[in-house]
Order: structure tokens, then sequence, then C-alpha cells
């Protein structure tokens, strides 16, 4: 299951960066720095995941910035807790990291939580708004500033939900 990854790459990306180093010597350090981080992965303690599974599924409409002159889009947020030891975040589309670390942080305080992205949706890039105000192509599709703080917001109202 991918994370929030839309502005994530892997260090150097292109040949030419490194010299001497080709595309194919770049793939190769990249699968052995893949497989080192799964093994590393694999010593970790298990946690027993058990319990009911609650979800929660809803869109909440995303704004253009005005000049875009887009309609708004739905936007798919869903929760799945599994138990009280793991909440999954499923958001749309390709997002970026920033939202994958904030609700990590402001979701985990009793249970793991991973946050998904490319879920049930795809429109291109979610930018946060720290992304959004830097720009780059992961910004280029016009968001509004408040995109963030109302997938955010509908996180919250979603694992509210699935603890009833």
């Amino acid at each position: 299951m991918n994370g929030c990854s839309g502005d994530q790459n892997p260090y150097p990306r292109r040949g030419g960066v490194v010299p001497g180093l080709t595309a194919l010597d770049l793939a190769k350090m990249h699968g052995r720095s893949l497989s080192n981080a799964v093994e590393v992965a694999m010593q970790v303690p298990k946690r027993v995941v058990e319990g009911p599974i609650r979800a929660a599924y809803e869109k909440v409409s995303l704004d253009y910035a005005p000049e875009k002159k887009r309609a708004p889009h739905l936007y798919p947020v869903q929760v799945a807790r599994f138990g009280e030891a793991l909440t999954v975040v499923a958001l749309g589309s390709e997002t970026t990291v920033d939202y994958s670390i904030r609700l990590k942080k402001e979701l985990s305080q009793d249970s793991a939580t991973w946050v998904a992205g490319y879920s049930n949706d795809y429109t291109g890039y979610v930018p946060s708004l720290r992304v959004l105000k830097e720009g780059g192509y992961e910004a280029q599709a016009g968001w509004a500033e408040d995109v963030e703080e109302r997938i955010v917001k509908k996180v919250h109202e979603l694992v509210d939900k699935t603890q009833q």
C-alpha cells in the first residue's frame, strides 16, 4: 500500500549527478537501499492486530484557485480502524508526504497510523500547503490554499465516526 509520496524521489535521481554512474547503476543502488530497509523492517517486533474493523468513507469538496475557473472536485477520504492497534487513512490521488507526517502526529497517540495515497481516485497531485506555496510541478493543478485543511478535517471526522 503506497504511502503519501507525491513529492518523494530517490537521490541521486538521474544519471550525471554522480559522475560515472549510469541509470542502471542508480537502479541497482536504489534497489539495495530498498532491500536493506525491508530487512530492517522485518526485524521490528510484530504487533497483534485484533478487534473489530470499523470503516468510514466520505468525499470532501476541494476547490481550485479562483483563477483556474474549474469546478470543485469531490475528493475521497477513507478511514479503516483495525481494533485499537492500527488506523489506515486512505487519501485519493498523489498526495505529498506532509499529509502522512501530519496525520501520524495527530492520530497516533494510541495506535499505529498508516496514511496511503493513490486510493479510490486519481486526479494528479494534491499538494500540502507547504508544497503548494513552494510551487513546482506538484502544485501546477492550481488547488486552493485550503485543500490540506479540508482533507485533514475530513480525516478527523471519519476517525471520530470509527471510534463509536
